[in-house]
């Protein structure tokens, strides 16, 4: 009985989605506007996210709040709206700029 119970929660816990690594991000109404470039990082901060700017001028890389951000199965949802994110979010320096 113990092991068929052990089983169960095993199956159970294994069915959880993990966050990927490069899942895109969406506006409620359903805008594109980045994506998770690492989970479970940065202090208080779940996510390490990609956001695109305005007119092409490349993407911002924010540690954004676990709580702001709703994962589904193939894409993750703002949970609040991208002025309010960019806000409650930590601006962290982008790899990809060249040190001065």
């Amino acid at each position: 009985m113990a092991l068929k119970f052990a089983l169960i929660v095993a199956a159970s816990l294994a069915v959880t989605p993990a966050i990927a690594d490069g899942l895109p991000i969406f506006t409620a109404d359903g805008e594109q506007v980045g994506h998770i470039v690492q989970s479970g990082l940065h202090d208080d901060h779940g996510y390490v996210a990609e956001i695109s700017q305005p007119l092409g001028l490349g993407a911002k890389r924010l540690a954004v709040p676990k709580d702001a951000i709703e994962t589904r199965d193939d894409h993750a949802v703002l949970r609040t709206s991208l002025e309010t994110l960019e806000k409650i979010s930590v601006p962290l320096e982008n790899e990809s700029e060249p040190d001065p």
